[in-house]
């Protein structure tokens, strides 16, 4: 196709400078801080070149859109909706954890919980079961119906079509349900720190208001500092941003694809396209692995702490 022969075009005009060109460029030389860093830069960007080249042709081959060039499509509606549905039920969510738990502390009930034998630990295991199964079963009841809602909606769905992917180096076609699954799994993993947030203030401080307002609170600083880091990374001296965990409180932004951007520019800017394709290599100079180990990090240290707290408590009468 004609945007597939103008890339291979912009690719070929991708060359990197000689060592002597770097330091006759003082704009070379003010973006990287040495040869070594700018021909690094340049072998990634002709690497994502050459994936969003790869893909677009596979798609074209065989007839597989890509992840975000659809118009009208059902899977972009469906993850809008997805996406919407977490954040309010977790939101719902955080009310009721707190609420279950200040309750019982303002009524005086939670002294009759301790009173019997049985174990603290057990008494808090079964109501973080207990919130696990109704926010589970709410979005479940989410995602079957927005799933259903998307499949009438939109007579000519692309719900159930395959996602196209790079991985190593090669295109490959993962399973619609398995790609939303994913894609939901790790939306929920990326609120489940705010909940838990929650769950542990209001252990803490036994009252209902605080842990409510702040964990939300965060989690809206958290959202405005993920674009900010996003945005600094390309600043010199501000590599180290992506070792912290502003950039990684929502690891959806790792699903992005450049290609969506790279076909479908209404100009055919070349110039305009690969910019955008560039854009896209600011999340990937970010590490995903690094946001999964904070999850991890964030979730266990919570439950830990609620654990620890609850059961070295003091009830007074």
């Amino acid at each position: 196709s004609e945007i597939i022969q103008r890339a291979s075009n912009y690719l070929s005009q991708l060359s990197i400078a000689t060592e002597d060109e770097y330091y006759l460029d003082n704009s070379l030389r003010s973006r990287y801080d040495t040869y070594n860093d700018y021909v690094n830069y340049m072998h990634e960007q002709r690497a994502s070149t050459r994936d969003a080249l790869k893909m677009t042709a596979y798609s074209l081959e065989h007839n597989i859109p890509i992840q975000g060039v659809v118009s009208e499509s059902a899977k972009s509606s469906w993850k809008n909706n997805i996406n919407s549905l977490i954040n309010i039920s977790t939101y719902i969510m955080i009310a009721m954890s707190v609420l279950i738990i200040s309750n019982e502390y303002t009524s005086g009930s939670i002294r009759l919980l301790l009173i019997r034998p049985r174990k603290r630990y057990k008494i808090l295991l079964s109501k973080l079961v207990s919130l696990a199964m109704y926010w589970g079963m709410m979005l479940l009841g989410s995602f079957v119906i927005t799933f259903v809602l998307n499949m009438i909606l939109y007579k000519s769905s692309d719900l159930l079509v395959p996602e196209l992917n790079i991985v190593g180096g090669n295109v490959v076609e993962i399973n619609a349900i398995v790609s939303m699954l994913i894609y939901t799994f790790t939306k929920i993993a990326s609120v489940l720190p705010m909940l838990l947030l929650s769950f542990l203030l209001a252990i803490v401080m036994r009252r209902a208001a605080l842990p409510i307002v702040l964990p939300v609170m965060i989690q809206g600083v958290s959202s405005v500092a993920q674009v900010v880091s996003m945005s600094v990374i390309e600043i010199d001296g501000m590599e180290f941003i992506k070792y912290l965990p502003f950039a990684y409180s929502d690891m959806t932004v790792f699903f992005t694809n450049p290609v969506g951007l790279f076909m479908y520019n209404n100009s055919f800017d070349i110039g305009s396209i690969f910019g955008n394709i560039f854009t896209y290599d600011m999340v990937s100079q970010f590490i995903p692995l690094i946001g999964i180990i904070y999850l991890v990090a964030f979730i266990a240290i919570e439950i830990t702490l609620s654990f620890i707290v609850f059961i070295k408590q003091q009830i007074k009468n």
